[in-house]
């Protein structure tokens, strides 16, 4: 094998400042790492898959949403992580795009804002805080087209699904 890259990472062990579910899609990288630096997240633990909240909320079958739980669970476990972060994005091709929801950028925004809460509810041990994010894109927005929502959501006693 052909070595190509030398880093040392530091060998102590860290505290994360939250756990952070996220999408892998690349477009928004830029926007998360920006909001994250701004809630003063410096060490975050990265959960970076298709769909981010997604896999809690609508999950493909129960696999996924047990892989993302139990990623959650390593943070908590590993890194002492009080806080997580659920991410969600418009155009999310795991939705289906913003073409899903016929282009209305509302209907879209307020189906995450449900999607967000629903991710939310975790079973067994949680974390003490549960905050949700939307990144939302377009020409209005800031942040180099992203802007994101950010809201506490409180953990419902059970998930609410809509049909």
């Amino acid at each position: 094998m052909h070595k190509i890259f030398h880093f040392d990472s530091p060998p102590e062990p860290y505290v994360a400042d939250a756990a952070v579910l996220c999408c892998f899609d690349e477009r928004i990288r830029l926007a998360v790492n920006k909001f994250l630096r701004r809630q003063g997240i410096l060490r975050p633990d990265m959960i970076v898959v298709a769909g981010g909240a997604k896999t809690l909320a609508s999950p493909r079958n129960d696999f996924e949403r047990d892989f993302i739980l139990e990623q959650v669970r390593m943070s908590m476990r590993l890194h002492q992580t009080a806080r997580v972060f659920l991410m969600s994005h418009s155009d999310c091709a795991t939705y289906g795009g913003l073409e899903a929801f016929d282009g209305d950028r509302k209907r879209e925004a307020e189906h995450h804002q449900h999607e967000l809460q629903r991710a939310a509810y975790f079973k067994g041990s949680t974390p003490t805080s549960i905050i949700g994010g939307t990144i939302r894109s377009g020409p209005a927005h800031n942040e180099g087209g992203r802007r994101i929502s950010r809201s506490h959501i409180p953990r419902p006693s059970r998930p609410e699904y809509r049909t």
